[in-house]
């Protein structure tokens, strides 16, 4: 018989964690409902900024695709002229001394 009783503690002691533990779980699972709802109605607002960040980048990139190549060939084609300004110098003056040269 204190087996019995025994037995009938240990389990009403389990069922009391266990209505404990219920009880907690409810309170998680209404904060966490809570949540859910709170951050589903934000998250349209989100979405829609991320398609906006999206389709601005390309417009970005196509207009600035231009101007950075017209600034390289630009860039490049300086390079070139400075390189070449020297020789075009002394060409210059040396066609201009034979000129002098022969009028004399």
């Amino acid at each position: 018989m204190t087996d019995i009783l025994n037995d009938c503690d240990f389990l009403q002691q389990q069922i009391a964690a266990l209505i404990v533990q219920g009880d907690t779980l409810k309170k998680q699972t209404k904060q966490a409902l809570k949540k859910i709802k709170q951050e589903s109605s934000k998250e349209p607002i989100i979405s829609q900024h991320v398609e906006i960040v999206a389709f601005s980048t390309p417009k970005i990139v196509r207009s600035a695709l231009p101007i950075a190549s017209s600034l390289l060939i630009l860039g490049f084609g300086d390079w070139i002229i400075k390189e070449q300004s020297p020789q075009l110098q002394l060409m210059s003056l040396s066609s201009n001394h034979f000129q002098i040269v022969i009028r004399l």
